[in-house]
């Protein structure tokens, strides 16, 4: 009977040992588990964090935006080519004249003055000649040769006295008639005065005045990739909106490209993610040359300019940052999610592209390892190469 009790508490013993020896295991396995986690956890959090969008099918949008001021392809400086005061300024800047108005007079009443002076002195030469005509009837007479040829001598030294003065008063007159104003050359606008009434031309053109016929121009600087892209060709046509005149609103104006010429390049930075040896990249500009004619510009307005054309081709669509380069070419990264035991991870895929057309904001790429459902990288927060684990945002 002793020996059955004490086999029955042997057993309890054991029993108990395996019971702790089974729970110890379950401890141990559920420690080890939270540390695997964890340390998932930890890492996952120190990997590079990216931002993701999937690419799209469509066309590609060229889009151009530019602002100018309008300028007068035509102008002409009006000077005055005497010293005299200004008498009169009869236009304002601004104003549109007709040809052969009158602009701005001068004070010429000290030339007029001497004109006058002239003339008194003119009536007197020719009185006096008179008198020595009468003169030399009364010696003819006397048949005096010697005295006939002085009195002819005479007349004749007046008479170029007289014709001297003659040219003087004529010259003066035109000089007046000449300097006296400012007229129109043509119907036009008057766009700057620079002098002042009672004072003296300061050396720098009386009056400036566009031609309006001839219209107005702008230019805008544009990346030669996109003059190509939007079809810009000399004397082609485009749409120019023009300011709002008073409670109007604003107006599209029809322009014509009248030239194109090379511009300075732009620089522009390579992708991060890009080899960096390739440094900054030169972007080739063109500038472009517009002319408006219409009868209500001045000069001066700030006119704008946007410019849309789609692609004849579709394709699949990214946004331009998703796009690096290195000496082997173009390429993507996309995200492919790898299943684990402990749960998914993500990694980044480098993949070789076909570059089709941009727009520099989208590009349409061509490539097989891509579809519509795969997210594409567009940025991260640190470098990232081919198979590198990431976390998305």
């Amino acid at each position: 009977m002793l020996q059955v009790g004490v086999q029955v508490e042997r057993e309890g013993s054991d029993r108990k040992r395996k019971r702790l020896i089974q729970v110890s295991f379950l401890l141990f396995i559920v420690i080890l588990l939270f540390f695997t986690i964890f340390s998932n956890t930890i890492e996952s959090i120190r990997l590079p964090k990216v931002i993701t969008e999937k690419p799209s099918m469509g066309a590609v949008e060229h889009k151009f935006e530019s602002v100018g001021v309008l300028r007068p392809v035509s102008e002409t400086k009006l000077v005055s080519s005497g010293e005299w005061k200004v008498e009169a300024i009869l236009v304002k800047e601004g104003a549109r004249v007709k040809k052969g108005q009158t602009l701005i007079t001068y004070d010429s009443s000290s030339v007029e003055r001497e004109v006058k002076n002239d003339e008194a002195e003119l009536e007197k030469l020719q009185i006096e000649l008179k008198n020595m005509q009468e003169h030399f009837k009364g010696i003819a007479r006397e048949d005096d040769v010697m005295a006939i040829r002085k009195a002819e001598s005479d007349m004749d030294m007046h008479k170029l006295t007289i014709g001297i003065r003659e040219r003087n008063i004529q010259e003066k007159r035109k000089d007046v008639a000449d300097k006296k104003a400012i007229v129109a050359p043509f119907d036009g606008l008057v766009s700057k005065i620079n002098v002042v009434e009672g004072m003296a031309s300061s050396g720098a053109p009386d009056v400036i005045m566009t031609d309006s016929r001839l219209g107005y121009e702008f230019e805008m600087v544009v990346d030669a990739a996109l003059v190509s892209s939007l079809a810009l060709t000399v004397n082609s046509q485009i749409e120019v909106e023009s300011p709002s005149l008073g409670d109007q609103p604003t107006r599209l104006i029809k322009g014509t490209i009248t030239r194109i010429a090379h511009s300075e390049p732009r620089k522009e930075g390579v992708n991060p993610e890009s080899d960096r040896s390739t440094g900054r990249s030169t972007i080739p500009q063109k500038t472009i040359f517009v002319k408006l004619v219409d009868p209500s510009l001045k000069g001066g307005e700030q006119v704008s300019v946007t410019l849309t054309k789609r692609s004849n081709e579709k394709g699949m669509l990214v946004l331009d940052k998703a796009i690096h380069q290195d000496r082997k070419g173009k390429y993507v990264y996309k995200v492919e999610e790898q299943r684990g035991a402990l749960g998914n991870v993500f990694v980044a895929r480098k993949v070789d592209i076909e570059y089709m057309e941009t727009s520099h904001v989208e590009t349409m790429i061509r490539s097989n390892e891509i579809s519509e459902e795969d997210r594409i990288i567009l940025e991260s927060s640190e470098p990232i190469q081919d198979n590198s684990r990431v976390r998305l945002e």
